[in-house]
């Protein structure tokens, strides 16, 4: 460990130097060690890979656990990418297909960003409950008509969109053509300097974002255009929890990570649309039948009667399984018996996996987890 800090390699981390947190895991020969144990003299002779030596898999794995919610700071990320790629290198090297794993978990919604993610490295994969298309929903549609705006679309669609989110009062009959321009906003409402001060703001704000990665100009829209705002006073009159609308829009925020341009970002939505579509109209009887493709994508509900080699639970926290409208004594009961048909669907391996933080607030893990533990 301090060899490979001296040669100027930060991907390692000092942690708890008693071989138990595993942030300073380097590859010794292909196979993970903890390189706080391991005596320089050792390593001699031997090929040792770090996390600079993986870049194409860590960006990979980097966007997918960003996608999830999951990502930690950059002092716990790399030896959480470091033993996650040995593991998937184990599970390839032990030669199960894709077609012998699956991906459960308690609702279709939680498949959006697994799918995304998939989708964008080319993995095949079998869903069989169409989860929805997060960029549908009209948060996603606002938050693309505003960068659709900052690269300079200025079509009168984007304008209609967003023109009052927040709320702007430009009325539909300044917007007239098919194109609009706030030089036509700005003379429409000429005799107007309240106004006019309001479509300099907007498309001062258009500017501000224009360069920025979409991560960046997503927060700058919910927090220097009051984005944010607009949705919980939207909550409040349409009589919803705000935390659902939000939820959506951090979801939207954390799926943009992994690009650097606004450009990037669009070529992959629309990619991810693409394949959604495809899976959405292909005819068969999905994960379930003896010819699937690829990975399984299931609730847990739709995995009944179906096994696995290899699965995958995703999101084991409180507020998704237990699901959090499960309050009576008999839905708990119910929502744990899913939870155990979901385990008893992998005929060899099962990995459940739960997060500590997501999007900023500290999630507990599921308490049927913690009854496995106690057990």
């Amino acid at each position: 460990l301090d060899f490979l800090r001296k040669q100027g390699i930060t991907s390692v981390k000092r942690g708890c130097e008693t071989s138990n947190c595993g942030l300073c895991t380097v590859f010794l020969d292909e196979k993970p060690v903890l390189s706080c144990s391991i005596l320089a003299a050792r390593a001699a002779g031997h090929r040792v890979t770090t996390l600079e030596g993986l870049q194409k898999e860590a960006e990979e794995f980097g966007a997918f656990i960003a996608d999830q919610g999951a990502e930690q700071c950059g002092f716990c990320n790399p030896g959480l990418m470091m033993n996650a790629i040995a593991m998937f290198r184990e599970y390839c090297g032990e030669g199960i297909p894709y077609e012998e794993m699956a991906v459960l978990y308690r609702t279709n919604l939680d498949a959006r960003a697994l799918a995304e993610t998939l989708a964008e490295h080319q993995i095949p994969f079998e869903i069989k409950e169409k989860p929805g298309n997060l960029y549908d929903h009209f948060i996603g549609t606002d938050i693309m008509s505003y960068l659709h705006l900052a690269q300079g679309d200025c079509e009168r669609k984007y304008f209609l969109q967003v023109a009052n989110r927040p709320k702007r009062y430009i009325s539909r009959e300044s917007m007239e053509g098919s194109r609009v321009t706030y030089e036509s906003l700005r003379n429409f409402y000429c005799d107007k300097g309240w106004m006019m001060d309001r479509i300099d703001q907007l498309e001062w704000d258009m500017k501000m974002i224009k360069d920025k990665t979409p991560f960046a100009a997503i927060q700058y829209i919910r927090k220097g255009i009051g984005y944010d705002d607009f949705l919980r006073e939207y909550a409040v009159y349409r009589k919803m929890p705000e935390e659902e609308l939000l939820a959506v829009l951090d979801e939207i925020q954390q799926n943009s990570k992994a690009y650097q341009t606004i450009g990037e970002w669009f070529a992959h939505v629309r990619h991810y649309k693409e394949a959604m579509e495809e899976k959405n109209t292909r005819t068969g009887s999905g994960a379930g039948s003896a010819d699937r493709k690829g990975v399984s994508l299931l609730t847990m509900h739709g995995a009944k009667g179906l096994e696995y080699e290899v699965v995958f639970i995703i999101e084991g926290n409180e507020g998704s399984t237990p699901y959090r409208k499960a309050c009576r004594k008999e839905d708990l009961e119910e929502e744990r018996r899913l939870f155990y048909v979901a385990m008893t669907r992998a005929k060899e391996k099962l990995i459940i996996s739960y997060v500590k933080e997501k999007n900023g607030k500290d999630l507990s893990p599921s308490r049927f987890i913690e009854e496995l533990l106690v057990r």
